[in-house]
């Protein structure tokens, strides 16, 4: 690889092969887009270890598809803090034991990042494990875009410990059960802090269980669409929108109990106006772009 692995020269990825030999101690940066479609890894990707910086230049890492039936797998592992920046993700899949997108420990700062996943476990999680943090690691993201499609048999976590700022999430999940409303391993949002983001989120279950959308979460200046399909419970952790200053819950069918205690605070809008970039950035909220 050209360059000397420095801040200032980071080595230039030009492979998948360069992208799965990255070194913890050295910077990296993206030449072009890597297409795992077309790599010696197409059908069996090793966990990569992330350098101590990737910036992705504006490129793709794209067509990553892992299948790990028996192990508890992580896409991306950390061993340190790390940043990860300018890069789109798109059309990882990631399917097995219990899969997520970064494990290990340290941080992870993510800035001007664009992720499209779908995701599946055939395992019980556990309290350490979330879509995309798994271990001690925790994840800093700003101005990033989560597109997310789970189907699970039981409820996961999207995010454990993390904060989100001017992000945009959008998490689909289809579950066979939620998790039981006395168990706080497997919120869907689990222990965030999230700063003028929009939050969109589709929840189906059909079961006579309880999904659990958030614990222990700070938000402020957000939007948050809920919409939730099925027979089972919808609640929201200690009862109300702790610090929401703007949510929509429109979209709640009357087939899902849910449990809401609302503020006086609370500013409802439409799914329209979540739509609508100048009616959110009136109320103070920045939006960004997302590819669909």
């Amino acid at each position: 690889m050209n360059g000397s692995g420095t801040s200032s020269d980071p080595f230039i990825i030009m492979t998948a092969e360069d992208l799965c030999g990255m070194l913890p101690e050295y910077c990296y940066a993206l030449g072009c887009d890597i297409d795992f479609g077309s790599s010696p890894y197409c059908l069996d990707i090793p966990s990569i270890t992330i350098g101590s910086s990737l910036d992705g230049r504006g490129h793709m890492i794209r067509n990553i598809v892992c299948c790990k039936t028996d192990i508890d797998f992580n896409l991306f592992t950390v061993s340190r803090n790390v940043s990860v920046s300018n890069i789109t993700f798109e059309n990882i899949r990631l399917t097995g034991k219990r899969t997520s997108f970064f494990g290990g420990s340290g941080l992870v700062t993510l800035s001007r990042c664009n992720f499209a996943l779908k995701v599946s476990w055939h395992q019980a999680n556990s309290t350490t494990t979330s879509i995309f943090n798994n271990g001690s690691m925790t994840i800093n993201a700003t101005e990033c875009n989560f597109v997310v499609l789970a189907y699970w048999t039981k409820q996961r976590s999207l995010f454990r410990s993390c904060t989100l700022t001017r992000c945009q999430i959008r998490f689909t999940m289809v579950a066979d059960s939620a998790k039981g409303s006395s168990e706080n391993t497997s919120q869907v949002v689990y222990k965030c802090t999230m700063n003028n983001c929009t939050f969109f989120t589709d929840l189906t279950v059909n079961a006579d269980t309880t999904a659990i959308f958030s614990y222990s979460c700070t938000y402020t200046n957000c939007c948050i669409r809920l919409s939730a399909h099925g027979t089972y419970t919808l609640w929201w952790q200690n009862d109300d929108f702790p610090l929401v200053t703007v949510a929509d819950i429109t979209g709640i069918e009357s087939t899902v109990s849910k449990y809401f205690n609302l503020p006086s605070t609370l500013k409802q809008i439409t799914p329209e106006q979540m739509q609508d970039a100048e009616y959110l950035t009136s109320l103070g909220i920045e939006c960004v772009e997302v590819d669909e």
